[in-house]
């Protein structure tokens, strides 16, 4: 308070201080290098340890939060009207619930609180009014270990009240609050909790605190009024340095309840008024009544979760299921733990009447014959306990007391699925007839288990026999029907085996097939349908079902491969065009050199394809022997071939290099032998003689041949035409040989 800080600087007392300049008395003090006096502690059910030289406070690792109790037992705390109260303390935030620190005293219970959720790496600290004074206070975060990361808090009390600073590592929270009323500090409280959260506490000490000089202090009165002016709750009494201006009190601002009406501060006029030395100032502090705010919960189908109405700046916490069943389809909620207040619990706050809030649920689950909440099946014994109504699905699950049937399915294929929650010691059974089909043990989380395939062959009831307790439930179950799955085996008409497995009956199925396939030499085709290589059919039998793959005209072949089916090539298929245009929907790129295949002396014609789906195109390299080549592609969504003929002289390799990418690939490549050239033999018949000489002599005079004419043995001298030069070189073969 200003007042308060500016009556103090005028006595030259530095209350909002955690020292002073004249030497304090300390009274008592605890700093846990042994075993203190004049206090006791313990954790319900969790742990204490001082063996590191501060009070540790274990939440255990078990269920639920874990009560803190500290109290302390000496006279000192009792004898002295105005006094310091200083402690260190840190946290570790618990992964599920959110702890709490309360300091106690005689007047104010508590006094102050200390407060740090789940995963947290701040705390909260809040007055005895519950007023926010700082939510960035820095802790430990989740450690599960002894928090080591100390903030100081320093509580100076007098007759004006008690006054909070709280720092850490240099850097002030909290500066000279007021907190509550004068009083004697009894203890600390509060709960841990799970799991595993901590607290430690150090270096406590009582000392001695200069009692103010109160001859410039003045008592003023705040008045307490709604809108029209009218009185509604007591008038309370402050003090102040005499003259000065008043700032109020954080507390007597703060919205309140009273009886089952809720107020909400509106205004105030402290600040025009000053201390009167006689005590007749007065502060009116206007409320008016806050709205009461309706609001309607609603999932994507339009089914209603809840309806309900809130006061103003309240919450109210509701349930949903995880799923719901719409039409023999599971739909599964798209938020858990949105508010943390529980796995299907949300909080909702409106700030308007008529506020609506739409949970998304989105498909799931297929073929349900039967879904049911476990506290909603007739015969179970609803429950929330344990911790329940914070895992479970609609916040219940259910146990059974005596056999329950749950459903009738006719005969059929089906699979069962219960989702269960408690600790370890429980087994629920799912029976179909006397027959067991499932079973599911509470593993301390909740678990879910789904069964095998079973049949019925006749009519035949599902029955849950007797098990479970309070906290040992079913959440929930449902049973869906497996639908008939026939076989599929795809082939090529030379038999080879494309593609075959089950699918359930109706079920569309879509099988790649390459453009070729190579059969003893020969390549075969099925042209693609349409742009695509790819088969769709219905399954709705077992099929065996065979594409007509019809021998070309391109024979003499010595290798053929798929791209993608080259070892040491990476298979994609990016890009929907690269998957409708690309022969068997793929194509392949390398990260670094493949040979193909080595190759005997000899003629030869490779062919590659390949594709690009990127705007900056393509080139793919490919190595000849000791000749590099590129295939270039320009622009994207192209599909592009080369043919490149090349002849070798000794066994050489046929070499892919490094190219492509995800995007960007090698569709399919293939090599043929070409006949060999035999240079003279003009007219093929396998011998060079002066018949080759007239058939080069009859192509020149006549602009082309006629009948039986090899070009490529005629142009004796390689120079890619055929003239009287050829003519001369025919004649020497046939005379020198060469």
């Amino acid at each position: 308070m200003k007042h308060f800080t500016k009556k103090i600087a005028l006595l030259g007392l530095l209350i909002g201080l955690s020292s002073s300049s004249w030497a304090q008395e300390v009274y008592w003090s605890a700093d846990f290098s042994s075993e203190p006096n004049g206090m006791t502690y313990s954790v319900t059910n969790g742990s204490t340890d001082i063996s590191s030289g501060v009070l540790s406070l274990n939440q255990g690792g078990g269920s639920g939060n874990r009560a803190i109790n500290i109290t302390f037992t000496d006279e000192a705390f009792t004898s002295h009207d105005s006094y310091s109260f200083e402690f260190d303390w840190g946290g570790s935030s618990s992964n599920q619930n959110t702890s709490t620190m309360t300091l106690l005293s005689d007047v104010s219970s508590p006094l102050l609180t200390i407060t740090w959720a789940q995963w947290a790496t701040t705390a909260s600290i809040s007055d005895a009014s519950g007023n926010v004074l700082t939510s960035t206070l820095p802790i430990d975060g989740y450690s599960k270990k002894t928090p080591t990361n100390l903030s100081h808090f320093v509580i100076n009390v007098n007759s004006l009240g008690a006054y909070l600073t709280v720092t850490n590592n240099g850097t002030t929270y909290v500066d000279n609050k007021k907190i509550g009323q004068k009083g004697y500090i009894t203890g600390f409280g509060g709960a841990l909790g799970r799991a595993v959260s901590y607290a430690a506490i150090d270096n406590i000490s009582l000392s001695e605190f200069a009692e103010a000089d109160v001859s410039t202090v003045a008592n003023y009165t705040i008045k307490f009024v709604d809108t029209e002016g009218n009185t509604i709750k007591e008038d309370q009494t402050d003090s102040g340095t005499i003259g000065e201006f008043i700032e109020l009190d954080g507390s007597y601002t703060a919205n309140f309840w009273l009886d089952e009406t809720k107020y909400i501060y509106v205004s105030d006029n402290a600040s025009s008024i000053t201390v009167a030395e006689n005590g007749s100032s007065v502060v009116t502090v206007t409320f008016r009544q806050a709205s009461t705010f309706s609001y309607t919960v609603v999932n994507n189908f339009g089914e209603i979760i809840k309806e309900g109405s809130v006061v103003e700046g309240e919450s109210d916490i509701f349930a949903y299921p995880e799923y719901i069943e719409v039409d023999g389809t599971l739909y599964k909620a798209s938020i858990r733990n949105a508010t943390g207040d529980g796995y299907f619990l949300y909080k909702i706050s409106p700030t308007a009447d008529g506020e609506e809030l739409t949970i998304e649920y989105t498909e799931a689950v297929n073929n349900v014959v039967y879904f049911s909440e476990a506290e909603d099946i007739e015969g179970a014994t609803p429950n929330n306990g344990n911790n329940t109504n914070i895992r479970c699905s609609n916040a219940y699950g259910a146990y059974f007391e005596n056999d329950v049937t749950i459903a009738t399915l006719p005969a059929g294929v089906y699979m069962a699925t219960v989702q269960v929650w408690g600790n370890e010691g429980t087994t629920f059974n799912i029976l179909a007839g006397e027959t067991p089909i499932l079973e599911a043990a509470t593993v301390g989380y909740l678990n879910t288990y789904t069964s095998e395939e079973f049949t019925l062959t006749e009519e035949t009831d599902i029955i849950i026999p007797t098990a479970g307790s309070n906290g040992k439930v079913i959440d929930y179950i449902y049973i869906v029907n497996v639908p008939v799955k026939y076989s599929y085996k795809v082939s090529t008409s030379n038999g080879t085996l494309l593609a075959e497995g089950t699918a359930s009956e109706g079920a569309t199925i879509t099988v790649p097939y390459p453009r070729y396939e190579l059969v003893d030499g020969t390549l075969y085709t099925n042209p693609a349908t349409g742009k695509e290589y790819n088969y769709t059919f219905t399954l709705l039998e077992d099929s065996e079902i065979t594409l007509d793959y019809t021998a070309t005209d391109i024979t003499d072949v010595v290798y053929f491969s798929e791209g993608e089916n080259i070892d040491g090539a990476t298979a994609t298929s990016a890009g929907n065009n690269m998957k409708i245009r690309s022969s068997n929907a793929a194509c392949g790129y390398t990260e670094s050199d493949i040979t193909l295949i080595s190759l005997p002396a000899g003629h030869y014609k490779a062919v590659m394809v390949s594709y690009s789906n990127s705007s900056s195109g393509l080139t793919e390299k490919f190595k000849l022997g000791e000749e590099a080549y590129d295939v270039v592609i320009e622009g994207s969504s192209n599909w592009y071939g080369s043919e490149i003929e090349f002849t070798f002289t000794e066994t050489a390799d046929v070499q892919w290099l490094a190219s492509g990418d995800s995007k960007n690939g090698l569709d399919y490549i293939y090599i043929v032998k070409l006949p060999d050239v035999l240079l003279g033999d003009a007219n093929g018949d396998g011998d060079v003689d002066i018949s080759d000489v007239v058939a080069v002599v009859n192509y020149i005079l006549n602009d082309g041949a006629s009948g039986n004419f090899v070009i490529e043995n005629a142009d004796v001298n390689g120079d890619g035409t055929v003239d009287i030069s050829d003519v001369v070189g025919i004649v020497n073969i046939i005379l020198n040989g060469e």
